[in-house]
């Protein structure tokens, strides 16, 4: 379950709730991000700055040549499988660095998570201008390529 309020374009507050297990992380832009356990709030940080190797979120089901050649690029990776904004959330904690995503999504896929992981110092970039993705702002509710980073200075530009 993702959870956004946009205010002016931007990711104001986000939710995300896994589906297993109830996991939830939540945060309100200029402030911590923070991971739910039980009745208590763990902040989060993004492991910065990120080394090798890179633990990158791929998916198994939306990877094409692009998305491998990307991950070829970035060296020594290790590769994790994981749901879709879980990704962003894992990244916010520090227990993965680098997803890389060329293929649709939602504005409601990324919206909550995008809070969440700028929260705890990440961020999530549009593939071709490198801006962080803003929303209601197209007739389409379908985002570009993106990458999201734990470590904003990791050279992402070279693995395109």
């Amino acid at each position: 379950m993702n959870i956004a309020l946009i205010h002016r374009g931007s990711p104001a507050m986000g939710v995300v709730q896994a589906p297993v297990g109830g996991e939830v992380w939540h945060a309100v832009r200029g402030e911590l991000a923070y991971r739910r356990d039980g009745h208590r709030d763990t902040a989060l940080r993004a492991r910065a700055p990120a080394t090798a190797p890179l633990r990158v979120a791929a998916s198994r089901s939306h990877r094409d040549a692009r998305t491998q050649s990307v991950l070829d690029r970035m060296g020594q990776i290790e590769e994790v499988a994981l749901g879709s904004s879980l990704k962003f959330c894992r990244i916010a904690e520090g227990g993965l660095d680098v997803y890389p995503r060329f293929g649709p999504t939602s504005e409601w896929d990324t919206a909550a998570a995008q809070c969440v992981l700028q929260a705890a110092g990440g961020a999530l970039l549009a593939a071709d201008t490198g801006k962080p993705f803003r929303y209601n702002r197209r007739e389409s509710l379908l985002n570009g390529d993106f990458i999201a980073l734990g470590d904003p200075d990791l050279p992402w530009r070279d693995w395109l």
